[in-house]
């Protein structure tokens, strides 16, 4: 039975060593990451903020679109 020391384990790969290596590359991708959430975020907002300002008209072009192709029998 192997005891509770590390005599003849390999490291695991959350290990201390690993840690030390990556560390500091690990906070630069990650403040990358909250970056790039940030400007999706701002993204999706303008595009809610457009879609809200401009939802009228473009239901009514699209009921237009689609009078026009039932009155020409295509695709009703």
């Amino acid at each position: 039975m192997v005891g509770w020391g590390t005599a003849g384990m390999k490291p695991a790969l959350g290990s201390t060593r690993h840690l030390l290596v990556i560390g500091p590359g690990s906070k630069q991708s990650g403040q990358g990451l909250v970056e790039y959430a940030l400007i999706l975020a701002l993204v999706v907002l303008v595009v809610i903020v457009a879609l809200v300002a401009t939802g009228g008209q473009v239901q009514n072009l699209y009921s237009d679109i689609i009078t026009t192709m039932c009155n020409n029998h295509v695709g009703c």
